[in-house]
């Protein structure tokens, strides 16, 4: 009688032992799932970040480069007025001359 009672004790221990076993497993499969989702969140934050780098990069780019044409602008600007008002003092002496020879005519 007692031999059957240690081998009842001694198969649910035996049973308890598996299902600990088995709780175990399972919690370990929701850990590493766990760890796999976490390792994606951080893999695509950091993906965000160097995005958010790379359009912060292009931005500086075009400022630089829009900052670059405006200058170019100025100076071609400059050059045209310069250019537009040799033009005009051309335009004067050759007016004078012209009224020179007119009055010299007369």
């Amino acid at each position: 009688r007692q031999a059957v009672q240690l081998a009842k004790k001694e198969q649910a221990l035996f049973d308890k032992e598996k299902a600990l076993q088995e709780k175990h497993s399972m919690l370990e499969a929701r850990k590493q799932k766990l760890d796999n989702v976490e390792e994606k969140q951080s893999q695509e934050r950091v993906f965000m970040e160097q995005r958010a780098c790379d359009v912060e990069l292009k931005e500086d780019a075009i400022k630089k480069y829009s900052n670059l044409l405006k200058v170019n602008l100025d100076d071609e600007k400059r050059e045209l007025m310069d250019a537009i008002q040799e033009l005009q003092q051309e335009r004067q002496s050759i007016q004078k001359q012209l009224d020179e020879l007119v009055q010299q005519r007369d």
